[in-house]
């Protein structure tokens, strides 16, 4: 629903994980599919949704040049061990004027969060904690820019990615999920405003999309 184009087309999920993502897309009208390093998420998505997907990373599965529309990749570019050779191998599989989409964890964001919850008392940075996210490399919008850039992609957006929120309260805790439904509701319309208001230069999510072409020529 975030991508700026409609099918047909042809969607590459990179880190496609079990194939929720995929199944998702292909209701959508998306032909779609998807590589992954782990073989046992792979058998998950031919099992459950009968998806075509490739226990294998990017660089390694062979996929034929100029290929797809759009591929996405969530949570994958802060782990790979090579950011930038997974960028310049996505390019290659894009057709000129494709779109990367990417989700990626603002470093920036995370740094000061944990900054705070390790101040916070026991309890609560126990509950706090699994929200601090830390992956292999910890990214924010101007090093996101840079390797983008630094693969050749042309069209380069980054933005707040929207919240989620409510999962993130456990158990039948009611009182728990409707505070954290209703602060993630209070941040979504602050990160909307504060973005709006410095034409997307304020970028405080969590979590960052990127946007980036394969420019035609």
């Amino acid at each position: 629903e975030r991508l700026p184009r409609r099918p047909p087309g042809r969607l590459l999920d990179v880190g496609c994980g079990a194939g929720h993502l995929l199944a998702l897309a292909r209701d959508l009208g998306w032909d779609v599919a998807g590589v992954d390093p782990s073989a046992a998420a792979c058998a998950i998505a031919r099992r459950e949704y009968r998806l075509r997907v490739q226990a294998a990373t990017l660089e390694a599965a062979g996929l034929p040049g100029a290929s797809v529309d759009v591929v996405t990749m969530v949570n994958v570019l802060d782990q790979a061990p090579d950011p930038l050779r997974l960028l310049e191998a996505t390019r290659r599989v894009l057709r000129p004027g494709g779109l990367l989409m990417t989700r990626i964890p603002n470093g920036d964001f995370h740094r000061a969060a944990w900054a705070v919850v390790r101040r916070l008392p026991s309890v609560a940075r126990t509950r706090l904690y699994p929200l601090v996210i830390f992956h292999p490399f910890s990214l924010n919008a101007k090093a996101i820019r840079m390797l983008l850039e630094r693969a050749s992609f042309g069209r380069v957006r980054i933005t707040n990615a929207p919240l989620s929120g409510p999962e993130y309260a456990s158990g039948d805790e009611a009182v728990g999920r409707t505070v954290v439904t209703a602060l993630a509701a209070v941040a979504r319309v602050t990160l909307g405003a504060g973005a709006a208001l410095t034409a997307g230069r304020l970028l405080l999510s969590p979590s960052l999309l990127a946007f980036a072409e394969r420019e035609v020529g």
